[in-house]
């Protein structure tokens, strides 16, 4: 089984989207995926026309195994299903603080699904234990970049905590939200790939093909399969797999 971690330290970089689209292209392609939606908000459950609740999952990942598989919903797509986000979730600190046990059993939680080939996260944003932790339990920790010098400055301090953590080797980075007719965004790409050898060649563009993502309710390769959108979502999980397959 593989841990595919979509993260960002701040919000607004198109992790969730690409959570969900990079989800549902691999259970396309005949992997059995899970999505697991961390983050309290709950918009990559959203997208699957779920809600976030309040059934106290967090306490369920201090208790692996069946506790968990209760919650989980089958998607609309066959090969996907969704452990949508929980209100509780807005205690993972309390927990991580209160319990020196919490930390063996999340990932514990997480390692007892073992009936799927994927697990995506998509993360709640910043720097605490909760991220600590999944840093730890993943494969790749997938890192959505806007080519502009606060989002590079933001992957900068990712990377370099990364590094301090002997983690570095795990982090793939990809650019989210390019414009490639702003100068501006060339320029970023270019030096950062040279900075940067982590980050990977697919790009996802800034297109309505994604932002309609929230009003189709659905991943953007379902409604845009042949649209620049969709496109890249494909190219996008495609590279991935490689690395993390080949």
């Amino acid at each position: 089984m593989k841990i595919l971690s979509l993260y960002s330290i701040k919000g607004g970089a198109g992790k969730t989207a690409n959570a969900v689209n990079i989800a549902y292209s691999a259970s396309a392609a005949g992997i059995n995926t899970l999505l697991v939606d961390l983050d309290a908000q709950g918009s990559s459950s959203f997208y699957f026309q779920l809600k976030a609740r309040q059934h106290k999952i967090l306490k369920r990942f201090l208790h692996p195994g069946k506790h968990l598989n209760r919650f989980i919903q089958a998607s609309q797509y066959p090969l996907l299903d969704i452990l949508p986000a929980d209100r509780s979730y807005r205690d993972w600190e309390a927990i991580f603080a209160q319990s020196s046990s919490a930390v063996g059993r999340f990932k514990e939680s997480l390692y007892s699904l073992d009936s799927y080939d994927l697990i995506v996260l998509d993360c709640p944003p910043g720097l605490h234990r909760l991220a600590d932790n999944i840093f730890n339990i993943s494969s790749f920790i997938l890192v959505p970049v806007i080519p502009t010098s606060l989002s590079e400055d933001t992957f900068e301090q990712l990377y370099t905590y990364l590094q301090q953590n002997g983690l570095d080797n795990k982090c793939r980075g990809f650019f989210s939200m390019v414009q490639k007719q702003k100068k501006l965004h060339l320029q970023t790409i270019n030096r950062m790939k040279k900075t940067y050898p982590v980050l990977l060649d697919s790009y996802i563009p800034f297109t309505i093909d994604i932002e309609h993502m929230g009003v189709m309710k659905a991943p953007a390769p379902v409604y845009a399969k042949q649209k620049t959108g969709g496109n890249a979502c494909r190219g996008l999980w495609r590279e991935i797999y490689h690395k993390l397959y080949c």
